[in-house]
């Protein structure tokens, strides 16, 4: 039984005369438009898009209403014709009287002679659907047809739509139906169907359950990328629906934006103190890229000049395709790409003023945020106006090209492959070392490794050296095997020795970071021991000029 939902008063269905689209006749056409489209997620298509076609009524689209848009339809009082007015100015013209208000009640006063008999013409009582206003849009947004014809030919169907799940029985179905009516086309290219924000409990968010963070406070705890970021690569923009969590957006802002910032940090307090000189333009910056794609012999650049232009790539191929969450899924492996392997396993190269070493990281930063300032616009705006001090270069990485990306041959392919092995074996081997107590900065006489992989070259197997601190490596080639390690954990005096001189160093450089020392200062220190044979490598590596003897470690100037 039907009731009223304030009241509750019993309700009964009441046949009326109604206005309709006959949208059973447009049927064939809506699904073969439909085809044309690119929907993200592709299975609101065939799925509840086209179902919806399939199940749809004929759409009426007049309501017995005071308020909305008043239908502009005539009739005669006396022969009952029908006629249809389509401007201010037909109006105008046929009633002798200027328009000054289209709505209710000032537009029920304007009548004319019907042209068939002598009776008078007045309108409808009935007013539009409001989904006829909403699928109109495309057309009411330039006043078409009556002026910016060009304009409006210009940009329909329009490039690409975005809203909620529930729209594909609203707003952009009427918008199909429309378009298909009066234009036999889409009304769209691209659609992306986003899910629900629901609050922490599942629950829709509500403020007298508290059920989700104020939206105030968590952009300025963790900034607006920040919950960019999780929203952008969360299942709401792929048709899903998703319970916000406070926790997550955090951990985007501690894992992914500032590890980006400060590899940043870290660039800009190298480059400073090798007096680095950064490109003056966008294309100087390609032409760098171009030479170094081709002039890079150390396997750790190469990989990097790869990886940024992988990056371009997927990013690239994922918007294309209006995946955002793919294109964000790319962002975080990149970041730690950059700071977890080639700035660490590089620090040398640093601290020495490498040209290329610093030109490569420059380089990993500008194409970086370049690629990633749709997602993470503010902090992108922010790296990109820093690197680009006193150059020529557009005023806002917003106004920048999209970088060019390069076909990959078959050795880039190779080496990208590599040195994921190249990494794995590494974790592996620190993940060993881990559950043995053991610290990296011991030295280990030799690792044994076990796979159906090819051996590494010599380059790569330096960096596995150098990652894991082991003298030796023995690659064991065996087409059924799985990757294994078996890690020599022995440690010999000699090995003792340098382990504890790597100890040294790094208590050195502890002390120097908390007495403010800069790192192009030679210091003197005091120790209470060290391994004399490895004290040229602690001065070298410490940026020490003189060890004196004392219970213990002091900075003396």
């Amino acid at each position: 039984m039907a009731v009223c939902w304030r009241c509750a008063t019993r309700l009964y269905y009441a046949p009326q005369d109604a206005w309709f689209v006959r949208v059973s006749q447009l049927k064939p056409k809506l699904f073969k438009t439909n085809e044309e489209i690119n929907w993200f997620p592709k299975h609101f298509k065939q799925g509840r898009f086209k179902k919806g076609i399939e199940s749809a009524p004929d759409w009426c689209i007049s309501r017995k209403r005071y308020w909305a848009t008043p239908m502009p339809v005539w009739k005669c009082e006396k022969c009952g014709k029908l006629k249809a007015l389509g401007s201010i100015a037909e109006i105008e013209k046929l009633s002798g009287k200027k328009v000054t208000d289209l709505h209710r009640p000032y537009i029920d006063s304007f009548t004319f002679s019907c042209d068939k008999c002598d009776g008078i013409m007045k309108r409808v009582e009935e007013v539009l659907d409001c989904w006829l206003d909403s699928g109109s849009m495309p057309y009411a947004q330039f006043h078409y047809p009556f002026e910016n014809k060009t304009k409006f030919e210009r940009n329909f169907p329009g490039d690409y739509i975005i809203e909620y799940v529930a729209q594909t029985r609203a707003w952009f179905y009427v918008m199909h139906v429309l378009a298909n009516a009066v234009f036999d086309t889409h009304a769209f290219k691209n659609v992306v169907v986003t899910g629900v924000i629901k609050g922490t409990d599942g629950r829709k968010m509500s403020k007298s359950y508290g059920n989700y963070p104020d939206p105030k406070k968590v952009i300025e705890t963790y900034g607006g990328d920040a919950l960019r970021l999780y929203l952008m690569g969360s299942a709401v923009m792929a048709g899903g629906n998703l319970n916000i969590d406070e926790k997550d957006i955090k951990e985007q802002s501690q894992r992914v934006l500032s590890i980006l910032w400060n590899s940043y940090k870290y660039f800009v307090t190298y480059a400073k103190i090798n007096n680095f000189i950064a490109p003056k333009s966008i294309d100087q910056i390609n032409v760098l890229r171009q030479q170094l794609s081709k002039s890079a012999s150390n396997p750790l650049d190469k990989w990097m000049i790869i990886r940024i232009n992988e990056f371009i790539v997927n990013t690239e191929k994922a918007l294309d395709g209006y995946n955002m969450p793919k294109a964000v899924r790319e962002i975080r492996p990149f970041i730690d790409d950059i700071s977890t392997w080639y700035i660490r396993r590089n620090r040398e190269r640093f601290v020495s003023g490498d040209k290329t070493a610093l030109q490569i990281l420059y380089l990993a930063l500008f194409y970086g945020n370049l690629v990633m300032a749709p997602t993470i616009p503010f902090i992108s705006e922010e790296i990109y106006r820093n690197l680009t001090i006193g150059g020529d270069f557009p005023q806002s990485i917003h106004l920048c090209d999209w970088p060019a990306k390069y076909k990959s041959n078959k050795e880039n392919k190779q080496l990208l492959t590599d040195m994921e092995l190249v990494r794995e074996i590494c974790s592996q081997g620190n993940a060993i070392r881990k559950v043995e107590q053991v610290p990296v900065r011991q030295p280990l006489a030799n690792l044994k490794i076990k796979n159906k992989n090819a051996k590494l070259n010599d380059t790569l197997l330096a960096i596995i050296k150098e990652e894991l601190n082991v003298k030796e490596i023995n690659w064991q080639f065996k087409e059924d095997a799985e990757l294994s390690l078996d890690l020599n954990l022995t440690i010999t005096d000699e090995l003792r020795a340098e382990g504890d001189a790597r100890k040294i160093v790094r208590e050195i450089m502890e002390a120097r970071k908390k007495a403010g020392t800069k790192l192009t200062d030679l210091i003197t220190i005091t120790l209470p021991d060290w391994p004399k044979k490895w004290e040229d490598e602690i001065k070298k590596k410490a940026l020490v000029k003189e060890i004196q003897k004392d219970k213990v470690l002091t900075i003396i100037d």
